[in-house]
């Protein structure tokens, strides 16, 4: 028995139409389409959900059939895949330390005593002009703001003010950005 998987994004692994039609499946089994195709099961009555299988449609030759214009006619086999990689998602420190190294860049790649610096007016610049509302670039760059930008940096120790700015202070982050900077 085969059910019509549902529009909304809750709906999606599941069948649609009355819940007395899941109580009745012995099985129930999603595809979901993709370059890399997964089967899922959803339900098992009697046994213990088998994990996804992965698959991909291999186009293969069939042998004496040829189509209007004499090429070779073809047809699909699913063939057994891999779960494809997914990419990780950027914790927030990463994509804070992302927005202070690109407005270090900008700012011209200054350093003093040879740690980058970024001036307060730099990243305040930098970040009006990436389309930030004046309300945002305040609390980005209010130290009191942990999970903000400079907040951020400082908690993690990262960065520290120095004069009307930053300087960069973990020595893995700082020797990088002066190595890159070497190389521009």
């Amino acid at each position: 028995m085969s059910r019509r998987a549902g529009v909304s994004s809750e709906a999606q692994h599941r069948g649609r139409g009355s819940s007395a039609w899941r109580g009745a499946l012995d099985i129930e089994i999603s595809v979901i389409p993709g370059e890399t195709i997964e089967i899922v099961q959803r339900k098992s009555k009697d046994a213990e959900e088998a994990e996804s299988v992965f698959a991909e449609l291999q186009s293969i030759p069939i042998k004496g059939w040829f189509d209007e214009d004499g090429d070779p006619s073809t047809s699909a086999v699913l063939t057994e895949s891999h779960a494809p990689v997914k990419a990780k998602k950027d914790s927030p420190l990463i994509k804070h330390q992302k927005m202070f190294e690109n407005a270090w860049w900008d700012a011209g790649a200054e350093d003093i005593n040879g740690e980058p610096y970024l001036s307060r007016s730099a990243l305040v610049s930098k970040l009006e002009s990436d389309g930030m509302a004046k309300r945002t670039v305040i609390n980005m760059t209010n130290p009191s703001y942990k999970n903000k930008l400079i907040g951020a940096l400082n908690l993690a120790n990262m960065i520290k003010k120095y004069e009307s700015g930053w300087v960069v202070i973990d020595a893995i982050w700082a020797s990088a950005m002066m190595m890159n900077r070497g190389q521009n």
